[in-house]
């Protein structure tokens, strides 16, 4: 195996692991100052992040979200210099990741008092998440003409297909109707308490989330199939 192959799969581990603890960490840290318990489909990621709730806790959440950013990068990055494939497809899908990690990052920061910037940022996320997806079912389809020589054929047909169920996911978090009922957000703003059983908004999030991270099955694909 290769030395940058090993970095690959190690700064991914890495992250699976850090961003499953890290998540954990902060609910049970938002649980033990709140009346009601955090909800994943009525809080948002911005409420993960004690910077501004806990003094001596601050520069740890910062340094933290810091350290997700650059490991969301990582894989990204260690392909993009590395990797196989057109230079056109590791610039492409290493740009978008870099809009998707920049977008969750400030998520964590951008309150829903700031709730253009908010919805901007979640508008972005979820718009260079399907870029993203698009790239990989693309020209990892696109098999030996692409620069991807598969050992099986199989890894180029299943890539095309989950980049596309990928895509699909992302579009129906994104296109939901139940979007025109924005005044119901706009009425909770910061009040957990008050909140509907299901925010629309915080379900885009978490689900823009998950799908950024399902991103790497494409990328590891693209890495060693």
């Amino acid at each position: 195996m290769k030395t940058y192959e090993i970095i690959f799969i190690i700064s991914l581990l890495v992250l699976v692991v850090f961003l499953f603890v890290f998540i954990i960490v902060s609910i049970n840290n938002y649980n033990k100052g709140g009346v009601k318990k955090y909800n994943l489909f009525s809080n948002f990621l911005y409420e993960l992040n004690g910077f501004r709730r806990y003094n001596k806790l601050s520069y740890t959440y910062f340094g933290a979200l810091i350290l997700l950013l650059v490991l969301m990068i990582m894989p990204y990055f260690v392909f993009f210099l590395k990797g196989r494939g057109d230079l056109a497809y590791r610039i492409l899908i290493l740009v978008f990741s870099i809009v998707s990690s920049s977008s969750i990052f400030a998520l964590f920061f951008v309150k829903m008092s700031q709730y253009k910037l908010h919805l901007a940022f979640d508008c972005l996320l979820a718009s260079s998440n399907v870029c993203l997806l698009l790239v990989h079912a693309l020209f990892i389809g696109l098999g030996d003409r692409a620069g991807f020589i598969f050992s099986n054929k199989t890894f180029s047909i299943l890539s095309l297909i989950l980049g596309i169920v990928f895509v699909i996911v992302e579009l129906a978090l994104m296109l939901n109707p139940s979007y025109k009922r924005w005044f119901k957000m706009m009425s909770v703003n910061n009040d957990a308490q008050s909140r509907p059983k299901y925010c629309y908004l915080s379900v885009l999030e978490f689900g823009s989330l998950l799908v950024y991270v399902s991103s790497f099955i494409l990328l590891t694909i693209a890495c060693f199939a």
